[in-house]
């Protein structure tokens, strides 16, 4: 699996639709809020990086949707798994060694957009892509649409791809420890009534991240506030809030990384 360079993803969100609030804060275990069933006739042994060619499905879908499991199986994206993890519960085929992998798209683009002069171009947020026999397991970036599975092997591939709502934590109360593997969405929900803010302490160094401070630039009540980790290792962090500071601890363990961005 390609790696991305240290990035974090600092996204507002709005509370409508997103599953409960935990007041601790250990990654949860897994449980499917969408699953898809799907299958894909034949590879992609082109390769364009990542051992498969899943440009050429993304062309075929835009100009005529009904390829749709030729070379690739499209899906939408379910809003509710933004941020969590997705993994694939399942992978068969005839030759018996099936790779598949997933590239996650906030834009699939246009049909102009196929021509290289065309503006019209895709927007990826993000790709997980890995060699292995079976799939992948990874994060789905906040705003992605559309799902585009691939294989560079299989014939007649089969596959069950499951995804999870991203955990949130509680700034009312409770725990602010937080233990996630590498490439895991984290989000804090100002479920407090009034304004908060969540920072990193020492903020120049490694994986920083800030909400912003005070009632005009801070969370506002009913905003969450999610970043993306990047690397391994224990992380001070505080919470403001119109009652006080706390303090907290992100714990990041080895886990799948984060997606690569792709064209």
């Amino acid at each position: 699996m390609r790696r991305r360079s240290a990035l974090v993803l600092s996204v507002p969100l709005l509370l409508a639709g997103l599953p409960a609030v935990s007041h601790g804060a250990d990654q949860p275990a897994f449980t499917a809020v969408q699953t898809v069933n799907g299958s894909i006739a034949a590879p992609t042994r082109f390769t364009d990086g990542e051992r498969g060619f899943p440009g050429l499905g993304r062309r075929a879908w835009l100009l005529n949707p009904a390829t749709n499991g030729t070379v690739m199986h499209v899906f939408d994206v379910d809003p509710r798994t933004w941020g969590g993890q997705f993994r694939f519960a399942s992978v068969s085929d005839a030759t018996g060694a099936a790779d598949v992998d997933v590239y996650f798209y906030s834009d699939f683009g246009t049909v102009g957009g196929l021509l290289a002069s065309d503006p019209g171009q895709p927007t990826s947020t993000a790709e997980y892509a890995a060699a292995g026999a079976g799939g992948d397991t990874g994060f789905i970036p906040p705003g992605s649409k559309r799902g585009l599975v691939f294989t560079r092997n299989g014939v007649g591939t089969t596959f069950t791809y499951e995804a999870a709502a991203m955990p949130r934590t509680s700034l009312a109360g409770g725990s602010l420890d937080i233990t996630v593997p590498d490439g895991a969405f984290i989000s804090w929900v100002n479920d407090t009534g009034d304004y908060a803010s969540v920072r990193r302490v020492a903020a120049k160094t490694a994986f920083p991240f800030d909400s912003g401070s005070g009632p005009a630039s801070g969370l506002r009540a009913g905003e969450a506030f999610t970043v993306q980790t990047t690397r391994t290792g224990t992380f001070p962090y505080e919470v403001v809030t119109a009652s006080g500071t706390r303090t907290g601890t992100i714990t990041v363990v080895t886990g799948p990384g984060a997606g690569t961005p792709a064209g």
